[in-house]
């Protein structure tokens, strides 16, 4: 029936935020990102596989590669008040079989809103909160 709830997945910590989700190639995982932690679940079962710990703040955007292997993810610092820590407002990409940060850097003086790959994954472009969209080498 059409509008009826067929999956409900409950972030890590209690009162947690999703900012959105990404599907992987195959459509096996589920990306959820929002609160400093990407988390990858299992569609099928719907279990929680992996928690992608290395953010200093929200994420607002994720993408996973082509074959599935890495995950592009991008974040920021969005706090009227203080300076955003030097790793905000970056790019993260991952190893999603190791479970491990591959890559990261700052990409923007605001934070990044949408992450993409292009040219078979070595080309990243962030868009971000600046106005600016950027285009970045992927050599992870």
């Amino acid at each position: 029936e059409s509008g009826q709830l067929i999956l409900e997945v409950a972030l890590q910590e209690e009162g947690e935020v999703a900012h959105g989700t990404a599907l992987s190639p195959d459509g096996n995982l589920l990306m959820v990102f929002g609160d400093k932690v990407p988390q990858i679940w299992d569609l099928r079962s719907g279990t929680r596989l992996q928690v992608l710990n290395g953010h200093s703040d929200s994420v607002y955007s994720g993408v996973f590669a082509a074959g599935g292997q890495e995950i592009v993810t991008g974040s920021g610092y969005m706090q009227a008040r203080g300076v955003p820590p030097d790793d905000g407002n970056a790019v993260h990409v991952w190893d999603a079989s190791l479970q491990r940060e591959l890559l990261s850097f700052n990409a923007a003086g605001m934070p990044v809103t949408g992450v993409a790959l292009l040219n078979e994954g070595k080309l990243i472009r962030a868009a971000s909160l600046d106005g600016m969209v950027r285009d970045y080498v992927c050599e992870a």
